[in-house]
């Protein structure tokens, strides 16, 4: 099921979509999106993100799925429409890798490590703000993934944050962070 990008753009009250070749972008006051033909990628107020399916061109519409509209794209335009959203209690804090799984290492140290600091250092943190926090592991330890799973699994109204430092050989440019979230229902994975 399938919207043009042209109807997405009235409804959230941005300017008419500009397109310049394969790319579409959507400007309002407040927010701004860009899209690419035949790309799963997207970027929301200059956050890249990854759609369930790529943006299309069919019959002279570009075409957006209506799962990536409601799962993606609008609890960011418009996060208080989402409904019966409990209040997350709990925060699952998993620091990466341990034990004899290092991780990635560089010259200043391995992941397992810096993962494991952070941890410490966000506890504190968190319960300031009233959160309980459990955490997968409190020293350098190896813990199973299976294992993680279930203390997480076990944890209602919770959020389970596995915390990483990822490393590449390939581009010594590249930074940020990433986060991952479940694919939503009757999308591909």
């Amino acid at each position: 099921d399938f919207l043009s990008v042209d109807k997405v753009a009235k409804f959230y009250g941005f300017s008419s979509p500009v397109v310049d070749g394969k790319n579409i972008k959507l400007s309002s006051d407040k927010n701004e999106l860009q899209f690419r033909v035949d790309s799963r990628e997207m970027l929301v107020n200059g956050v890249r993100n990854w759609l369930s399916f790529p943006v299309f061109v069919h019959d002279g519409k570009v075409l957006l799925s209506r799962i990536d509209l409601a799962k993606t794209i609008e609890p960011q335009l418009r996060p208080n429409m989402i409904k019966n959203l409990g209040r997350v209690q709990t925060i699952v804090l998993d620091p990466g890798h341990g034990g004899f799984d290092k991780g990635a290492i560089s010259g200043y140290g391995y992941e397992k490590d810096y993962a494991l600091d952070l941890a410490r250092l966000l506890r504190p943190l968190l319960q300031a703000k009233d959160f309980r926090v459990i955490m997968t592991r409190e020293s350098d330890v190896f813990v199973p993934l299976e294992v993680r799973a279930q203390i997480a699994n076990a944890t209602r109204d919770s959020i389970f944050v596995s915390l990483h430092f990822n490393a590449t050989d390939h581009d010594p440019l590249a930074t940020g962070f990433e986060i991952y979230s479940l694919t939503p229902r009757g999308a591909p994975s």
